[in-house]
């Protein structure tokens, strides 16, 4: 995320500048600078290190024109600054709205799903956003949508975090759903090959082999976490499977772990709520 790239581009910096690389520095740090938020620390301590680094080459400059033409590029650079904070706390301010607006209890799926894809266009490098579409997409049954969104973010760049793992179990699980037998089982022992996180690998491998599942299972009252995400994959490979009786079973042992700040706990509630709507 934006916060993570300028810590980044901060640590970058002050290595460079301790190799005596200015130039590099600078640059470094005015990025450091740019993806940073106003209320983040690399914000202020990149600022910091770009006023020493520019107090510098001033100090150092022997050439009038140089020294002026450097002057410009540094109020070229505040000024664009100026613009990325007042933009993004314009941005920041139609955010706070939709966000406010998602937590209402009497909103349906549509209306959530559209305040998702708003809230997206207003702050497009939050990857938190695709994760929710494609969850809501699932929800409301939408599944071609539900598996571009989760396509969507898997093809982001960035490291192994709760997303990605969650939505990389997710894409073979609407695979399933949707009868597409072969993808599915192409995508998870993929997913199942690369994913290093131990209940990760458990989870998938009992998916690819259902004489492991009783296993998993009893491995899933563990903690909240794994009851949670556990029994929520399971649903929805159970629901691939058309075993809707089972599939209920799975997300009301998810609703167990009472962790209603998750997104699989949203998508396991809506899950159960469908199927007993449509089942006999």
């Amino acid at each position: 995320n934006t916060a993570e790239k300028s810590w980044l581009h901060l640590v970058a910096g002050l290595t460079a500048d301790r190799r005596g690389r200015s130039d590099v520095a600078r640059s470094l740090l005015e990025k450091a600078v740019l993806a940073a938020d106003v209320d983040d620390w690399s914000l202020y301590l990149a600022l910091s290190q770009l006023d020493r680094i520019q107090r510098r080459r001033m100090a150092q400059s022997v050439d009038p024109i140089m020294g002026r033409d450097y002057q410009r590029q540094i109020a070229a650079f505040d000024r664009r600054l100026a613009k990325t904070i007042a933009d993004r706390e314009e941005r920041r301010a139609r955010m706070v709205y939709l966000r406010a607006a998602l937590q209402r209890a009497d909103i349906d799926l549509a209306t959530q799903r559209s305040l998702l894809e708003k809230l997206r266009v207003a702050d497009i490098e939050n990857s938190d956003v695709l994760i929710s579409q494609a969850y809501y997409a699932a929800m409301d049954e939408d599944w071609g949508a539900a598996l571009d969104y989760a396509r969507q973010f898997l093809a982001r760049p960035g490291r192994t975090s709760a997303g990605k793992l969650s939505v990389g179990l997710l894409e073979p699980g609407i695979l399933h759903k949707q009868g597409e037998e072969a993808q599915a089982r192409e995508r998870l022992a993929a997913y199942h090959d690369a994913v290093m996180d131990p209940w990760y690998h458990s989870l998938s491998g009992c998916l690819l082999d259902p004489a492991l599942q009783a296993h998993v299972t009893a491995k899933a009252g563990e903690s909240p976490e794994t009851l949670l995400t556990g029994h929520t994959a399971l649903g929805l490979w159970s629901e691939g499977s058309g075993d809707a009786p089972g599939a209920i079973k799975h997300y009301r042992e998810a609703l167990g772990s009472y962790m209603d700040h998750r997104i699989e706990y949203d998508f396991a509630r809506a899950r159960m709520r469908r199927l007993r709507q449509t089942s006999p």
